[in-house]
């Protein structure tokens, strides 16, 4: 009886962790993905080297730089996931990565 018992709870354990789905991306490849939608939607304003730079744009981030989410504080994170899901032009699965970002980049923060 109890190897059978034992037998189910391995059963139902591998089960549970083969339905969760193992994150694979780093904050590192999560920061330069988002740049990439960044510069694509943001960059006419965001990007030292668009068409139109906006100084005032380019003091919160510019898609140029390789830090470019370094001086974006957690309330700016915040605005920038905000104002990224508004563009019309986003698709939900650019949203979803641009969340995944901003989660990953707040939880890299916070103290251990």
């Amino acid at each position: 009886m109890r190897a059978a018992l034992a037998s189910c709870l391995l059963l139902l354990t591998g089960l549970s962790m083969a339905a969760t789905p193992a994150t694979t991306d780093s904050l590192d490849q999560l920061r330069a993905e988002a740049r990439q939608l960044a510069a694509g939607h943001c960059g006419e304003c965001h990007s030292s080297k668009g068409d139109h730079p906006m100084p005032k744009a380019l003091r919160v981030f510019d898609t140029e730089k390789a830090n470019w989410s370094a001086g974006l504080s957690e309330e700016k994170l915040h605005n920038f996931l905000s104002r990224f899901k508004s563009f019309k032009n986003v698709s939900p699965a650019e949203v979803e990565r641009i969340s995944a970002f901003v989660d990953a980049e707040l939880a890299a923060r916070q103290p251990k």
